[in-house]
């Protein structure tokens, strides 16, 4: 009876030490895996400049702190801006040829009114559409960012994870937000507000896609309360077969814009105020 006890407490407390054992090896063997997936994980994942920038955003809170580096011009411009007015009179007969644009001259303050530049890429699969795009990029939008840096406006390049134009690289003060890891709409709303911002001009591709749709283009911010101005001999849509040689596609984008989201002007018309201005 007495060697039947001593042999259980021994086949106990070998079982016990190998127990111990194996819960030590699964530790150990977990534990590395942890630091050497870990290490593997920000060695060979996070390089890649998106998840970088995920990286960034969850481990600082630089939304709300940033700075803009570019002071934009003390004062206000009178800019002639339209929108578009569908006729309705109750009173008599009337169609969609008595809907009228309406002209009108707004005061818009220089410090809380920011350019934002859609998608103003170097190059595009599409070769006939990237034709017409660099044309433009150089008749227009050139001469916009070079009146912008004038006169100090704060200047935003949203170009979606995509190259920039060689010609309209991002100056000293100017931010492009993929690099600042705020392109998506709440991220750049809260950066705005951090700003004082109000007030949004946009020029950039294309008008009736990117422009209107991308999460910090027109609509989104509309929805976020900001008065939007779209310059519209700034920008072309991406056509279709039936519409091309028309641009009307661009056109509707321009109206969609002027009825339901905000103002249009041209660049003759934010030079004008600019220069009137100084």
């Amino acid at each position: 009876m007495v060697i039947e006890v001593y042999l259980n407490k021994t086949r106990f407390w070998k079982n016990l030490k190998q127990l111990r054992l194996r819960i030590l090896v699964v530790v150990l063997v977990l534990g590395f895996g942890v630091a050497f997936g870990g290490y593997w994980h920000h060695r060979w994942f996070f390089p890649f400049p998106q998840l970088s920038r995920l990286k960034h955003n969850l481990t600082t809170d630089n939304l709300t702190t940033a700075s803009h580096t570019s002071g934009a011009s003390n004062g206000t411009i009178q800019l002639k801006v339209r929108d578009f007015r569908a006729s309705s009179d109750k009173e008599k007969y009337d169609s969609e040829r008595d809907s009228l644009y309406r002209h009108e001259t707004i005061e818009v303050d220089l410090k809380t009114t920011a350019l934002v530049l859609i998608d103003v890429w170097s190059d595009h699969p599409n070769d006939g559409w990237m034709k017409r795009a660099r044309q433009l990029t150089a008749d227009k939008l050139v001469p916009l960012i070079t009146l912008a840096r004038r006169h100090d406006m704060m200047v935003f390049h949203a170009p979606h994870d995509r190259p920039i134009a060689a010609d309209m690289q991002p100056q000293k003060g100017e931010i492009n937000l993929d690099d600042a890891g705020i392109a998506d709409t709440q991220g750049f709303h809260r950066y705005l507000q951090a700003q004082g911002v109000n007030t949004l001009i946009y020029a950039g591709y294309s008008s009736n896609v990117c422009v209107l749709h991308r999460p910090v283009g027109i609509i989104w911010m509309k929805q976020k309360g900001y008065n939007v101005i779209l310059i519209r001999d700034c920008t072309i849509a991406f056509e279709n077969p039936e519409t091309l040689e028309g641009q009307w596609a661009n056109k509707l984008a321009i109206h969609s814009v002027e009825i339901h989201w905000g103002q249009t002007t041209t660049l003759q018309n934010l030079a004008d105020a600019l220069r009137d201005q100084e």
